[in-house]
């Protein structure tokens, strides 16, 4: 949890806990796994919104076909480029799933979801074109073994 979540009492960390694994739970279902009345689930759900807790609700869609490529870009700046610039850019790029600044020798890690392998080869020279940017490294991701929200490994 980041951000504002800090500050949560431990049932708003419950519902947030909960929320994260499965953000499909029902407002029924969530006030009987946190021990509170569904109004006052409710109110909780309301205030983490606002507070900027929880930023929305999304759905994690599966792999669409077996020739999806599914890869982490790292980036690394020239010296004195500020990430937040490169990441603007990076932004605009199609199938970029999420961006973060990263400590240690790498400035950027982006994840993205190329309908082909071939189109990653072509990010990838994109990428480069990007002004600050002095390196590309691809980490292809072969297996899945674990996802959000998921009880086993595979």
């Amino acid at each position: 949890m980041t951000g504002h979540a800090e500050s949560a009492d431990s049932i708003d960390r419950r519902i947030l806990d909960l929320m994260e694994s499965n953000s499909r739970t029902s407002i029924t279902a969530l006030a009987r796994a946190i021990g509170l009345s569904r109004s006052a689930t409710i109110e909780r759900l309301r205030r983490l919104e606002r507070d900027g807790v929880i930023l929305g609700y999304s759905a994690r869609i599966a792999r669409r076909t077996a020739h999806d490529a599914h890869c982490w870009f790292v980036l690394k700046l020239e010296k004195g480029v500020v990430c937040k610039t490169v990441a603007l850019k990076l932004a605009r790029i199609p199938h970029l799933r999420t961006c973060h600044s990263v400590a240690g020798d790498w400035d950027i890690l982006a994840e993205v979801n190329c309908p082909s392998p071939m189109q990653v080869a072509e990010m990838r020279d994109d990428l480069l074109r990007i002004d600050g940017v002095a390196e590309v490294f691809v980490l292809p991701i072969l297996v899945d073994h674990l996802a959000c929200g998921q009880d086993k490994v595979r």
